[in-house]
């Protein structure tokens, strides 16, 4: 017995898969772009007028379940995930964190610089100066560096 297949026209299997690629590139080209972070001045706390209590108060409402009231990463959402999560009050490490490493990984997520997938990117719900009061906060955690 001899079976058939429908023959489906060469130009129809073309436009689909022209189609097709193209849609896959344009998706392709916004997911890179959305995850690529601009070269933005870096941000440095001596520079920036902000509002430590702005971000403290940021830092409780938003921050807090992961990275814990003292920013040690200890959080209860934070040790549910076993997330690698940064701890805030190690001096010699947020010493070598530059603030726009900190300002990109906030703004546009973890995976974006690198990091943690866990942590995501807030730029729909902070403003740039949120930002800003939030590293503000989060650099009095830590001791200077002596």
């Amino acid at each position: 017995m001899k079976v058939t297949l429908p023959t489906i026209p060469w130009i129809a299997v073309s436009c689909m898969v022209g189609f097709m690629i193209t849609t896959f590139a344009a998706c392709s080209q916004q997911l890179n772009s959305s995850k690529t972070p601009p070269d933005d001045v870096p941000v440095h706390p001596e520079e920036v007028e902000g509002d430590v209590a702005k971000g403290q108060a940021l830092y409780q409402r938003h921050c807090l379940t992961c990275h814990g009231a003292s920013g040690r990463g200890d959080g209860a959402t934070g040790l549910e995930l076993q997330a690698d999560i940064p701890d805030f009050t190690h001096t010699e490490q947020m010493y070598l964190e530059g603030d726009q490493t900190l300002f990109n990984v906030i703004k546009y997520g973890g995976r974006a610089m690198d990091k943690s997938g866990f942590m995501h990117a807030w730029r729909e719900t902070f403003t740039d100066q949120d930002i800003r009061d939030l590293i503000l906060y989060i650099r009095t955690l830590s001791r200077p560096m002596a």
